[in-house]
């Protein structure tokens, strides 16, 4: 028969506890990863999108649907943006200025800039952190 000094010092069966109480941590921890890594991916598909809205409204600029049609298309399946802007500008020598000024050399530059706005929800909801966060993606093309 066993001793209590003898149960006491085995060890059998101590890892699978240990591991038990670690186990919960490492599932948060990757988990965790999993959503960052996520909301990365979705803000790099953002500035893709927008990057791609910008160009064809640079090529087409008064193709408003055509623009939002580009960005849809470039977010593919499964994503859809919250909100599109395209905003056009006329610019002399870095400002901001009416498109009818006559700047040195010529007509002032006209760009486009489009921004695409996504709200991102985590897989699960973190104590203490927002249960969404605003993600953004702009680009900038000068129109043709």
């Amino acid at each position: 028969m066993k001793t209590l000094r003898n149960m006491l010092a085995c060890d059998r069966g101590a890892s699978l506890v240990e591991f038990a109480l670690v186990l919960p941590l490492l599932a948060l921890l990757l988990v965790g990863m999993v959503d960052f890594g996520r909301g990365m991916a979705i803000s790099m598909t953002l500035e893709s999108a927008a990057r791609s809205g910008a160009e064809y409204g640079g090529l087409f600029p008064q193709d408003g649907a055509g623009v939002t049609t580009a960005i849809t298309e470039a977010l593919g399946p499964g994503l859809t943006a919250d909100a599109v802007s395209a905003v056009p500008q006329c610019r002399c020598a870095g400002a901001v200025v009416d498109c009818s000024t006559v700047c040195n050399g010529g007509g002032a530059e006209m760009y486009l800039t489009v921004r695409v706005d996504y709200a991102y929800s985590p897989i699960l909801p973190y104590p203490g952190i927002a249960s969404s966060y605003p993600l953004t993606g702009t680009a900038e093309f000068r129109v043709r």
